[in-house]
């Protein structure tokens, strides 16, 4: 059997005959879609954030609200709290007290409140330092920025279940 060469028998359809070719011409191109989904990921960022507006607007006035609430709640406990040292005051001067003896003996109690609180207070701040593997993970990450190829060591301090990627140029000696 020989292979045909002669086609002049079959009929010839252009490109804009075939059936194909009328379903592709009425379907939009590969570039008007991406401009399609271009425009809808606009607008849909956009209402994203107009509603954040929205409700960042409701969220900052129920919050202005609520600050107001809580100072008139603070004053208000002021004044209690200076009506009942008022009225201890005079329970002590009931209690046989001369009168500015029982308001000494409010002042000394105020004062030995005050003084314990504010050591407390310095105890708690000297406490307080850096946030160290905040810091850790920092120099790692901009290390790793500077050396995107270099291979970074893992620390765990003390044990802890968090661990942090620090290169190893970074790591003390003590750490590892």
């Amino acid at each position: 059997m020989t292979p045909r060469t002669d086609w002049s028998d079959r009929e010839t359809t252009t490109r804009a005959d075939h059936p194909l070719a009328q379903r592709l011409d009425s379907e939009p191109t590969i570039g008007e879609l991406a401009k399609a989904a271009s425009r809808d990921m606009s607008n849909l960022l956009r209402a994203e954030i107009e509603l954040a507006k929205v409700e960042l607007r409701d969220d900052v006035k129920a919050a202005a609200r609520a600050g107001v609430l809580f100072a008139v709640a603070a004053v208000s406990g002021v004044f209690v709290l200076f009506m009942l040292l008022i009225a201890f005051a005079e329970g002590l001067v009931a209690a046989g007290l001369w009168r500015w003896v029982a308001y000494l003996v409010v002042a000394a109690v105020l004062m030995v409140l005050a003084g314990v609180g504010g050591l407390i207070g310095i105890r708690s701040i000297k406490k307080v330092g850096p946030p160290q593997r905040t810091i850790a993970t920092a120099r790692g990450t901009l290390e790793w920025a500077r050396h995107p190829t270099q291979q970074p060591v893992t620390v765990r301090r003390d044990g802890g279940p968090t661990a942090v990627t620090v290169p190893p140029d970074q790591v003390d000696a003590s750490l590892r």
